[in-house]
């Protein structure tokens, strides 16, 4: 079978308007550009395998397209939920899988109709939106669908059924792994169920850290009016899926052997995300560069998301932690005082509401504040001792570096032209060594990080600086900082990321932290 992707895709939208896609979405030709080169990697001559990348790429372009008609999402979430729809019928030249985690701030922002577009696509779908976790566990072992899980709000709120389902979520992205529960007429009967399957995940809440590590969190927000999407008639939109959905099964149950075989490179983020995306990244290989090329950046994209959104109580903590010790100008000692009126004073973190109390309409460490960080601390094997000249407890900032580099991502780094003050064409030859010291700082970065540092840092608005101002990795390049912030040009977040990347191009330089 090949995909007819024509213009039945692109049909007329009820009030007369044609229901062409959103800028920048492909072409539907079923030629994608490309194919060629996902061929060759292959090692195919023929004209054959040749076809089969083109029909690929065709289809993931008539998915997407589809996809655009009815829901409003970013670019990068359009190509992923793309990709896992393809990998939902290609389970089988994997052992791993991705879940979805479709979320939102606000009800009412397309969660469920993204799940309705997603139900003709897939192999085998079961939409549970109020299903038993007896259920459930009965028709993943039968049918072995592609799970769509509606409202897990309301799965998840009863406690009982909450572990039920945790249960087969977390052993389900594995095959082979089994979830034992106890059954029977009499209930006296171990019963074992395989639980191996695609699943997507939609509702309010953010799921428990070792459910959402193995998620692509897709986070959507309501619609804008000048986003308009189709109304979705399901006797209209079922018609117009099911030669997309039959070619993609076709397609898979063909080529599996072939998916076995491809052994995409790694996108540098956590070992969970990246086993889990592996299939995904198979499949933009085999449909071509233009796919092979999306696909990349976007699965990095939603990575990052989905390991932000994944954190831990205590993996936040030590993320928090890293910028205080970086907002203090990366000290080797932090008094335990100071390091907890840091941590309170991160709005977007929950230290405020644990450990502090307000007094004279201001927040202070609670009594026992020093021994819960304590606490939180002792699994890292991270333990305070006597710093400074007075002796007051504290902690080192040595004791953190080898937890940071184990459970954190790299700090993303801003672009090497100062964000402050941009050197006049005359005046490069002053920053050379900063230059030097920053890719220093790079590379000696990349040896211990699996995530790539170098990804755009936002637009620092330029302020009145002197006629020339100090680059990063120079002395007075933080006074110019301080400078900028002070005067609301530039933000706490820019403030912080920027010095902590001055910091490093400091130490990579061999300079000193002014």
């Amino acid at each position: 079978m090949s995909w007819d992707v024509s213009e039945r895709y692109f049909e007329p939208r009820r009030d007369g308007s044609a229901a062409t896609a959103a800028a920048g979405t492909p072409t539907l030709s079923g030629e994608a550009a490309g194919a060629q080169n996902g061929a060759e990697r292959l090692n195919a001559s023929s004209g054959e395998a040749v076809s089969a990348g083109k029909r690929l790429a065709g289809g993931l372009d008539a998915v997407e397209a589809f996809l655009h008609r009815y829901v409003a999402l970013s670019e990068a979430q359009y190509v992923a939920v793309t990709l896992w729809v393809a990998h939902a019928h290609a389970l089988d030249a994997t052992s791993t899988t991705a879940y979805l985690h479709v979320t939102s701030p606000e009800a009412e922002s397309g969660k469920s109709r993204l799940l309705e577009c997603l139900e003709p696509l897939v192999p085998t779908p079961i939409y549970a939106a109020s299903m038993t976790p007896a259920v459930l566990y009965r028709a993943v072992q039968k049918y072995r669908p592609t799970l769509l899980v509606d409202e897990a709000d309301n799965l998840l709120r009863d406690r009982e059924a909450k572990s039920e389902l945790i249960g087969l979520l977390n052993a389900g992205y594995r095959r082979g792994a089994l979830a034992y529960r106890i059954g029977g007429a009499n209930r006296n009967e171990l019963q074992a169920f395989e639980t191996f399957c695609a699943k997507a995940i939609a509702g309010l809440d953010d799921l428990v850290a070792t459910l959402a590590s193995r998620c692509l969190r897709i986070e959507m927000q309501k619609r804008r009016a000048d986003e308009p999407v189709e109304d979705f008639y399901r006797e209209e939109a079922h018609p117009q899926a099911t030669p997309i959905r039959d070619g993609l099964a076709e397609w898979t149950e063909q080529n599996v052997e072939t998916l076995r075989t491809v052994k995409p490179e790694r996108l540098g983020v956590r070992d969970r995300l990246e086993e889990a995306c592996r299939l995904m990244l198979a499949i933009a290989e085999l449909a071509g560069e233009r796919w092979r090329t999306r696909a990349r950046e976007s699965l990095r994209e939603l990575a990052g998301v989905s390991t932000s959104g994944a954190l831990s109580e205590r993996t936040q903590l030590l993320a928090d932690i890293r910028a205080v010790f970086a907002d203090g100008g990366d000290p080797d000692e932090l008094p335990t005082a100071e390091l907890l009126d840091g941590l309170l004073a991160i709005d977007e973190s929950p230290w405020r509401s644990w450990w502090g109390v307000e007094r004279d309409g201001e927040v202070h460490a609670s009594k026992g504040a020093a021994r819960k960080l304590s606490s939180h601390l002792r699994g890292f094997k991270i333990a305070s001792h006597s710093v400074g000249e007075k002796r007051k407890k504290g902690y080192r900032r040595a004791d953190f570096e080898d937890v940071w580099n184990r459970y954190l991502p790299a700090p993303s780094l801003p672009p090497v032209a100062n964000p402050l003050n941009p050197l006049k064409p005359h005046e490069q030859a002053k920053n050379e060594h900063s230059e030097s010291a920053r890719t220093g700082a790079l590379r000696a970065d990349s040896n211990t990080s699996q995530t790539r540092m170098a990804e755009p840092f936002e637009r620092i608005e330029r302020i009145s600086a002197p006629e020339w101002a100090p680059g990063l990795g120079e002395p007075g390049y933080l006074d110019v900082l301080e400078a900028a912030f002070r005067a609301g040009q530039v933000t706490e977040q820019e403030r912080r990321q920027t010095r902590l990347v001055h910091l490093v191009a400091c130490r990579a330089g061999g300079g000193a932290a002014a």
